[in-house]
């Protein structure tokens, strides 16, 4: 009896469609949520790049007298909700291509090639929706930056 049973069980395929869907489901479900995670944290990367663009156009737009660097990080922070912690500002001057120390950017010779520039770093952590406890652990938060770099006149 027994052995007929498990004989019939053998055959009958009835069933085995929701079985593997039932196996496949969970697999598909976090490719998805991976990719979704993926396109959010690379629209966030792209939104951090227009944040430091536009601080850059701030400054480009002040024409000759340039903004301090409170000035222009208030104007970042008012555009995207982020503090001013999180964004950083750099600036140098090259003497021929080539960077030097000083702050007021003036060069030693005066044929020499005067370059300013002015370096915008936004950046922040994302945090990704695939971040389960117990099942996606092995997803972390993100470092993402925007930069952009602009001569000045």
């Amino acid at each position: 009896m027994m052995m007929r049973l498990l004989s019939i069980l053998r055959r009958d395929s009835a069933g085995t469609a929701a079985i593997e869907l039932g196996i496949i489901l969970p697999v598909l479900a976090m490719i998805t949520l991976a990719s979704a995670d993926f396109v959010m944290g690379f629209g966030y990367k792209m939104n951090l790049q227009q944040y430091a663009q536009s601080g850059a156009d701030y400054v480009v737009a002040s024409g000759a007298t340039l903004p301090t660097d409170t000035d222009i990080k208030d104007e970042i922070a008012s555009l995207s909700g982020l503090s001013t912690s999180k964004i950083t500002i750099a600036k140098w001057t090259e003497c021929n291509a080539k960077k030097t120390l000083d702050i007021l950017g003036l060069c030693p010779g005066s044929s020499d090639v005067r370059a300013r520039y002015i370096q915008i770093d936004v950046a922040d952590t994302y945090d990704p929706i695939l971040d389960v406890s117990g099942i996606a652990d092995f997803v972390q938060s993100s470092k993402l930056t925007g930069s952009v770099v602009v001569r000045l006149p």
